[in-house]
């Protein structure tokens, strides 16, 4: 969410409110996350497609990553949403822009996601209207007026969630503090002291340290993390050596032949 973009400053600051972030969160998870956990029945004719086959998080540090154990995993509370909203002084809801990629990655079709995430907020009263485009055009929206919400995916370049907490986090110049508040950019210096803390540590000590960023990091609800594809190797049974990495990288060295 970016409550800083020109479309939001311009309607509302009711629209970009904590309460209103956290109807959001108590409304955006039923339909996408519950198709997302069932195996695809989907045939290749058929229309939409069926969402990928993946796992709720409960913070931007994705599942498999130091910190994402222990994460509240966000619940569906329509009535709690709607009383969020409701004392944000909007009762009956409102109408809301949001521009997004036309993506299809790792299995997940950014329209099919968005569509989803578009029933579930109606049902509380927020009426999203879509706006797909080129990533090109995208970028460039970003990069100026911005857009009140939107939708990315991150794959990760390596193991270590230092780089979750660079980008989503709300750091000083990292991409999504900049627009996190209709006042400007936001650093939220806890989160600034958790990643400093957590690299000079190892062990059990960066684990526990890397778990509190993240529960930093939800509790920001700027980033709203809706599905962590599941990733599927498929071999054969005479090879050796495969496993699940959790940056999808695999290592060539570790196969082998029986």
């Amino acid at each position: 969410m970016s409550p800083h973009s020109s479309s939001t400053r311009s309607t509302t600051r009711t629209s970009s409110s904590l309460p209103v972030r956290q109807a959001a969160r108590y409304s955006t998870t039923r339909r996408y996350a519950r198709r997302s956990s069932t195996p695809s029945t989907t045939t290749r004719s058929s229309r939409p497609p069926s969402p990928v086959r993946g796992k709720t998080q409960g913070s931007p540090i994705p599942n498999g990553f130091e910190g994402s154990e222990g994460q509240v995993l966000p619940s569906y509370d329509v009535d709690k949403a709607k009383s969020l909203l409701a004392e944000a002084g909007v009762p009956d809801g409102f109408t809301i822009a949001s521009a997004y990629p036309k993506f299809s990655v790792y299995g997940v079709d950014f329209d099919v996601m968005m569509q989803s995430i578009q029933q579930d907020l109606v049902d509380v009263g927020i009426t999203l209207e879509l706006q797909p485009m080129e990533y090109t055009q995208w970028a460039e929206l970003i990069a100026g007026e911005g857009t009140p919400i939107t939708a990315v995916y991150f794959a990760p370049d390596h193991t270590d969630s230092s780089q979750y907490a660079s980008y989503f986090g709300m750091m000083p110049s990292s991409p999504w503090s900049l627009s996190a508040s209709v006042d400007g950019p936001v650093v939220n210096q806890a989160e600034v002291d958790s990643l400093a803390k957590a690299l000079t540590e190892s062990g059990a000590d960066r684990t526990a340290t890397y778990t509190e960023l993240g529960k930093q990091m939800a509790g920001d609800l700027i980033i709203l993390p809706i599905v962590n594809p599941q990733l599927v190797l498929a071999h054969a049974s005479d090879i050796t050596g495969v496993a699940y990495s959790p940056c999808c990288n695999l290592d060539l060295s570790t196969l082998g032949v029986k």
